[in-house]
């Protein structure tokens, strides 16, 4: 497609040239004069059976397409744009600044006229007329990071002159003035135009709708990431753990958001991906109870017939998938397996319902099972459970967690030189800090109970905010402001650095990314023992268990004593810190792994390597 048929004809006001490309980053796409390009035009609207123009025109103004380049979402935009001029024949893209740093986002935001401001101008090929201000357009509105430098919509009347709706009026007008030559021949052609050609291919070999226009690169692998939502939580840092693993193993990795318009992404983060890409509009992420429910739990109810094709074709390029907590991605697991593609399911957490009973992604997944290669679970707690419920353990991959971010050594030993330094001294006030999502989960109305006590030997700091529940009114009556949530890595240690105690007094969990980032700092930790929290807090050496198995008060009343405990002796404090800083210097995510990116390789092997396992999930392309 590439060579021959390409799919973007792209004007960039910066450049006299245009470029036809089938991915919008590809270096080496054929580059024309626009007075050649014309000439194409006109030849393919004479006989479009034999010569080729692509069917979907850019106007970028300047800029614009670096600030996509560098937000990681050109081909997001472009993916989105050729799906939605099926029915629309112009798309219009607006960028705008982000309220915060680091925030992404795309939104359809209605329906406007092509001579609207805007970033960019897609339009059908055909569509190059003279009428062409007075067509209607989708709105396609795109958020980036507010660091990024934006063009300025409101440009003094030179810099008018290169916005895309005066170019793109421009091209029609010289398209009508140029003459036109009949078709040569005696005889109609029956073929159809070659400007179809890539995506009649895709729907008949693959039943796939608008392809995500990125190339592959000899040498390289592709593995894409799906995340209905992106707000840094726990859930999202290890996934962003796992793609600096894949990267440094010589992988290019893909971000795809299916059940929100805006992510978060620092700059670090951003970084790591190739591409990052939303589905605006799709309701990719919408689910069934009732008759469709799997064991009690919502299957997906996303129908082949909204959108599937296409949220395929974002996908089909992948070498490797890994979807974590995604109805989308539950429903085009077994499409993508259809593909020859490896899909994994990322599980986090056993959750509860409102009774104790099992709910939540692992239940969810189960009626699944059939389309996924493997299961990357997080405890070996999560492996038992999945192994009870049926699933084959050879399916089943073990990769713990480890802390969420990377601290350099120097921040560490001065953390943990700090501890020794203040252990010397006589007992004094204990630091106790909650960090945190501030719902239900988490235990909040028992640590609500646990700040509101007043305990003269305990200063307490909690940081966190409300992100499924609605925020706990006993925590905001207990006398303690709560800070809002820390991402930053810096701000992250200086909170375990200052804190002699870590306290989760939650009702069920997977495996903390806090514990672990908490016990590198020396700080010890004090938990409720449940889901997988036993698995990286071993009671009395390198921290403290609080039995779950009884009513909010007794474990409030063993927290306090727990909490007396340590105030009381500094030296106990001391030991269990230490020891957590030793657990978590033992091992890293390369060895947590490491497994998980063995059966990588051997399904989806690098570019020259023998061909991988024979298996029913194996990708079927040659390496």
């Amino acid at each position: 497609e590439a060579a021959e048929a390409p799919r973007f004809a792209i004007h960039d006001a910066a450049d006299g040239a245009v470029r036809l490309a089938a991915d919008p980053l590809d270096p080496a796409c054929r580059s024309l004069p626009k007075a050649a390009t014309r000439l194409v035009w006109l030849a393919a609207q004479a006989a479009p059976a034999a010569v080729h123009f692509p069917p979907i025109c850019c106007f970028a103004a300047p800029d614009a397409l670096a600030v996509l380049r560098e937000a990681r979402l050109s081909r997001a935009v472009f993916w989105l744009a050729a799906v939605r001029l099926r029915d629309r024949p112009a798309v219009l893209v607006r960028l705008l600044p982000a309220a915060a740093p680091g925030v992404l986002g795309m939104r359809r935001a209605g329906t406007g006229l092509a001579g609207d401001p805007a970033a960019l101008l897609f339009l059908r090929s055909a569509a190059l007329t003279p009428g062409l201000a007075s067509l209607p357009a989708d709105i396609l509105e795109v958020t980036v990071d507010a660091a990024l430098a934006l063009p300025d919509p409101a440009a003094p009347d030179p810099a008018v002159l290169a916005a895309p709706s005066w170019h793109a009026l421009a091209e029609a007008a010289a398209l009508a003035a140029a003459p036109r030559t009949a078709p040569a021949g005696w005889r109609p052609d029956g073929r159809q135009p070659l400007c179809n050609a890539p995506a009649a291919a895709a729907q008949a070999l693959w039943g796939c709708g608008a392809l995500l226009p990125c190339l592959p690169v000899p040498g390289l692998r592709d593995f894409g990431f799906v995340l209905p939502l992106c707000e840094m939580g726990g859930v999202e840092r290890v996934t962003f753990a796992y793609a600096r693993l894949l990267r440094a193993a010589g992988w290019r990795v893909h971000l795809f958001i299916t059940g929100a318009e805006r992510a978060l992404l620092p700059p670090e983060v951003l970084a790591l991906f190739e591409t990052v890409a939303f589905a605006p509009g799709f309701d990719a992420e919408q689910r069934d109870g009732g008759a469709t429910a799997y064991l009690g739990a919502a299957t997906s109810g996303l129908p082949e017939g909204s959108g599937l094709p296409d949220l395929l074709g974002l996908l089909a390029g992948m070498h490797a998938v890994l979807t974590v907590h995604s109805f989308a991605g539950h429903a085009l697991a077994g499409l993508l397996r259809g593909l020859g593609i490896p899909v994994f399911l990322g599980l986090h957490v056993q959750e509860r319902g409102g009774f104790g009973e099992p709910d939540g992604n692992p239940q969810i997944a189960l009626a699944y099972e059939h389309a996924y290669a493997g299961f990357v679970v997080v405890s070996q707690a999560l492996r038992r459970w999945c192994i009870g419920q049926g699933v084959p353990a050879a399916k089943l991959i073990v990769v713990p967690n480890g802390p969420g971010y990377e601290s350099p050594p120097q921040r560490i030993a001065a953390a943990l030189a700090g501890r020794q330094y203040r252990a010397a001294r006589p007992p004094g006030v204990l630091r106790a800090l909650f960090l945190g999502r501030l719902d239900a989960q988490k235990g909040i109305e028992r640590l609500a109970a646990l700040v509101a006590r007043r305990d003269p030997g305990i200063e307490w700091r909690v940081v966190g905010a409300a992100v499924l529940d609605a925020p706990a009114a006993g925590l905001a009556q207990c006398g303690v402001a709560v800070e809002p949530p820390a991402r930053d890595p810096v701000a992250l240690d200086a909170l375990y650095a200052w804190a002699d105690v870590l306290v989760l007094p939650s009702r069920f969990e997977g495996l903390p990314l806090a514990i672990l980032e908490a016990q590198r700092m020396g700080c010890v930790v004090v938990a409720t023992a449940v889901g997988a929290v036993p698995e990286a807090v071993a009671d009395g050496e390198t921290g403290l268990l609080i039995r779950p198995a009884q009513d909010d008060g007794g474990v409030v009343a063993d927290f306090t004593a727990a909490l007396a405990r340590l105030a009381a002796d500094p030296a106990l404090l001391l030991r269990l810190g230490m020891a957590g800083a030793a657990r978590s210097a033992a091992s890293g995510w390369a060895d947590h792994a490491a497994p998980w990116l063995a059966k990588l390789d051997r399904l989806c092997p690098p570019w020259g390597s023998p061909w991988g396992e024979a298996t029913s999930e194996a990708a079927t392309r040659p390496a």
